[in-house]
């Protein structure tokens, strides 16, 4: 059984596409720049839940109440926690939360099939936990920005500024739970077909 916690974000890479919506919409003033940011963040959020990655970088927290056996076909003895969310760049650390204390463990991780699987290198000194998820791993995950590039592909990134530009041009039809219109539905979410057409290589099937 596992249990996902996520973070906030650690950067907003909203103002680094404003420019480019902007160009689309051919608008040459600063007087709508909080609206348009305003849909360029709600466009991210549809596009994580439509793709089911992690766009804005962030922390997130899996707690574990067991492991399961390694999806790599040449270590199916292994046993690791299995960490569904993508992309992940860190793993910070992994905790064994035993009721006489919290113990920091050795650990690293493998991607495989887009997720993470995470291999502990040390044993907890004492199995004994009356935690429900005695194992907490806690992973950088997302799309990071450094000296002002953010890592996000290109796609991804046009997708959100086709939907930015959409959402502005048809405000009813928008919003956090998705379009109305008649468009692509991915794990739950339907945007429209131009803005799913960037994103069809990226979708992944939700996990949780």
């Amino acid at each position: 059984m596992t249990n996902f916690i996520e973070q906030p974000p650690l950067s907003d890479p909203a103002p680094l596409l404003l420019g480019r919506l902007k160009q689309q919409l051919k608008i040459l003033d600063n007087t709508r720049d909080s609206e348009l940011l305003g849909w360029l963040s709600i466009s991210i959020d549809l596009i994580e839940r439509y793709t089911w990655r992690v766009i804005r970088e962030r922390l997130i927290i899996g707690q574990f109440s067991s492991f399961i056996s390694s999806r790599i076909e040449n270590n199916e003895c292994a046993e690791v926690l299995d960490f569904r969310r993508t992309p992940v760049n860190e793993l910070e650390q992994v905790v064994y939360k035993a009721s006489a204390g919290d113990e920091v463990l050795d650990a690293h991780f493998t991607i495989v099939d887009s997720y993470a699987e995470i291999t502990l290198d040390s044993e907890p000194a004492i199995i004994d936990s009356e935690k429900e998820y005695p194992l907490e791993a806690t992973c950088n995950c997302g799309y990071k920005i450094v000296s002002g590039v953010w890592s996000c592909p290109d796609p991804i990134q046009q997708a959100i500024i086709a939907m930015a530009a959409w959402a502005y041009s048809n405000p009813s039809d928008c919003g956090t739970a998705g379009c109305t219109c008649s468009g692509s539905a991915s794990n739950g979410i339907k945007l429209p077909n131009e803005v799913a057409l960037f994103l069809m290589p990226y979708v992944i099937r939700r996990f949780d």
